[in-house]
């Protein structure tokens, strides 16, 4: 990911990660609430990867030349 759009999302993961800070420390939400919050957080990036990753390599094949069979 270039800076320019890195920035802004690791600021926004931040910032979603106080709210959630604050309201699982507040008992504002139940705790199965709390634990699938907890599991989206720690798993986000990781899928967000992933998709980003299965995209790529699907842009990959799909720009390759096509093969001349004689």
């Amino acid at each position: 990911m270039r800076p320019a759009k890195a920035l802004p999302a690791l600021t926004g993961w931040i910032i979603l990660a106080v709210a959630a800070n604050f309201l699982m420390d507040n008992e504002t939400i139940p705790d199965l609430l709390e634990m699938a919050g907890a599991a989206i957080f720690m798993l986000g990036p990781m899928l967000i990867n992933a998709i980003v990753l299965i995209k790529h390599e699907r842009d990959l094949d799909n720009s390759a030349p096509a093969h001349v069979v004689s």
